[in-house]
């Protein structure tokens, strides 16, 4: 496990580890793979971006794509000002599968046959009801809507799920990440 003070701490010993990971290949091309890759920040309000040498800092990008995030919205008109990557992964609809703020903020989960709630408020209402449970969950790759597009836009969210959970601590945050 990797354990740094801050993010940019745990960023910069991710990327010595990456220096010794072992190189896979996928049908996008050749990619460094860590397997079972955990890490813990203890102070996360330390550092809330990553400040390094090690790479290229552009605020109205970071500031645009949480403003993307938070937004809820899919599609790619509000982030591809701040970067031309994103044009590579739009669907015909103009929406980007792996906007993790649609995911969470907008798209409404079915609770029982005359409600609905988006993920984010399913989680911060299991964990008001039980500060110890496990089950609140938000998925970020749903299988219905993002596999039929992902070969033909390239775009799978790369979180598969995310769990927060209080346990003797303010807050743990677990993702599985493909």
């Amino acid at each position: 496990m990797i354990i740094g003070n801050n993010i940019t701490d745990v960023y910069e010993e991710t990327l010595d580890q990456l220096g010794k990971a072992r190189e896979q290949k996928s049908q996008f091309g050749d990619t460094l793979e860590i397997i079972n890759y955990s890490c813990c920040i203890k102070d996360p309000r330390a550092a809330r971006f990553i400040f390094t040498e090690n790479r290229k800092h552009s605020l109205k990008y970071i500031i645009g794509e949480l403003v993307w995030y938070f937004s809820g919205e899919p599609w790619i008109t509000r982030i591809q000002n701040y970067s031309k990557f994103w044009n590579h992964l739009v669907n015909e609809e103009g929406h980007v599968n792996s906007n993790y703020g649609f995911k969470i903020f907008k798209k409404q989960i079915p609770i029982d046959d005359l409600r609905h709630k988006t993920q984010f408020n399913f989680v911060v209402d299991e964990l008001r009801r039980n500060k110890d449970s496990r089950r609140a969950v938000m998925f970020l790759n749903l299988l219905d809507e993002d596999y039929p597009q992902m070969h033909t836009t390239r775009c799978l969210c790369p979180i598969l799920a995310t769990t927060p959970f209080i346990s003797n601590t303010p807050l743990i945050y677990l993702l599985k990440i493909l």
